[in-house]
């Protein structure tokens, strides 16, 4: 999520609920791996995008996203610094 400001090593706050609005940043689980992406949902499309250019968005069509749960809505970080919070 470098695009969106979350470097490697910061602690995404995340509020717990099931569903977020189009182009929200969320924490999803794909088939048991968790990760930050930003969502979009279209009649037939569920689109997860990726704010790092070297990853591709992933697009699922709507009635194959049983794989796809959407564990809550991001909230904001907490920056780190080698492995401690930053002042």
């Amino acid at each position: 999520m470098t695009g969106a400001g979350i470097k490697n090593g910061d602690v995404a706050i995340i509020k717990r609920q099931h569903s977020v609005e189009n182009g929200e940043i969320a924490a999803v689980l794909i088939d048991r791996e968790a990760t930050l992406k930003r969502i979009f949902l279209s009649s037939d499309l569920l689109v997860l995008k990726s704010e790092n250019s070297n990853f591709e968005d992933l697009k699922y069509p709507r009635d194959e996203n049983n794989l796809i749960h959407i564990l809550g809505r991001y909230q904001g970080i907490v920056r780190t610094l080698n492995g401690r919070v930053a002042p």
